[in-house]
């Protein structure tokens, strides 16, 4: 204890608690500022994944498209090659839906 202390009690338990709480002010206003840091530094990682997530969705996109337009294609050329079979294949699906629907 110091002096001041063994005199007035109460003001030295004043003066400490004033100065915890000037602490505790200053603590509060740098952790608001950690967090306000933290918080621009999440929006901005999660703005680049978004942005990752959109280009690998374009890319998986125009993928399907490419696999989609060779599927096309090769079909088209087996009916132009083969009319004939393209046109029983075709009426062997309808019967089994038309067979299937009934039920």
């Amino acid at each position: 204890m110091t002096l001041q202390t063994t005199l007035n009690p109460n003001d030295a338990s004043n003066e400490e608690i004033e100065s915890d709480v000037k602490n505790i002010k200053k603590d509060f206003t740098a952790l608001k500022g950690d967090v306000s840091s933290l918080m621009a530094s999440v929006a901005k990682l999660a703005g680049n994944r978004a942005e990752e997530g959109k280009e690998q969705t374009k890319e998986a996109a125009d993928q399907a498209v490419e696999k989609f337009s060779e599927a096309r294609s090769s079909f088209e050329e087996q009916i132009r090659s083969k009319p004939l079979a393209a046109v029983g294949i075709a009426a062997g699906v309808g019967a089994l839906v038309a067979i299937l629907s009934r039920r």
